[in-house]
């Protein structure tokens, strides 16, 4: 309790969702009726607000907006590439989701991309986003000086993350057990925007309770 307490995103999450549902009271019923169907419903804005107070370094995006281009998230945010700034938005569509207890695989497709320089529009980088092919961002790893370590595979618009490549992330107790725990019941089918939120579409799995079970109670 007292690590929570010096933690303040969780108490700041729990006011921001308290002020939200009263503002917006209908959420309750949109999202009992989509877990009816087994369908995660999650308010972009609760996306918004982590974005917002998640802790960032400085060479992080700047001015991040996230919205709805339905099925995709429609993402953009100001960054810099070799010391220029410039201004990136595209359409993430998550193509599939697969969750296993020793895997965490999300491919992502990679739509209406646009790069603009944010400096002299006559300079070396801004020459370079007019003369590339954004319909394939792919291309663009090559002039990232290190390939993050969770991309495992990039290709056109294709790319594939396993997140449990992140060291973090794959010594995480509390990751570990979810997955122990949940993936021999549910999988993940579709993962989609609709309005203003973000719906993950569940499978049930037959015959993987007892496995879950067992996890459980290790």
């Amino acid at each position: 309790m007292r690590s929570i307490l010096r933690n303040p995103l969780p108490l700041g999450a729990l006011r921001a969702t308290a002020d939200y549902l009263r503002r917006r009271p209908g959420e309750i019923l949109t999202v009992a009726r989509n877990a009816a169907g087994l369908r995660l419903t999650v308010p972009l804005d609760a996306l918004r607000w982590l974005n917002e107070h998640l802790p960032k370094g400085a060479k992080s995006p700047k001015d991040v907006t996230i919205g709805s281009t339905a099925p995709a998230i429609a993402l953009a945010a100001t960054s810099e590439l070799m010391g220029n700034a410039f201004r990136a938005s595209a359409d993430v569509r998550i193509e599939e989701v697969k969750a296993a207890p020793d895997a965490l695989q999300i491919v992502i497709r990679v739509s209406n991309m646009t790069l603009v320089a944010l400096g002299a529009q006559d300079s070396p980088m801004a020459n370079l986003f007019k003369a590339m092919d954004l319909s394939k961002p792919a291309q663009l790893l090559n002039f990232m000086p290190q390939r993050p370590v969770a991309l495992t595979e990039a290709k056109d618009d294709r790319f594939v993350i396993d997140l449990l490549k992140v060291p973090k992330i794959a010594a995480n107790p509390l990751v570990r057990k979810a997955l122990e725990v949940v993936t021999p019941v549910l999988s993940i089918a579709d993962v989609r925007t609709e309005n203003d939120h973000l719906v993950v579409a569940l499978r049930a799995r037959a015959g993987g309770l007892s496995a879950a079970l067992a996890a459980f109670r290790k």
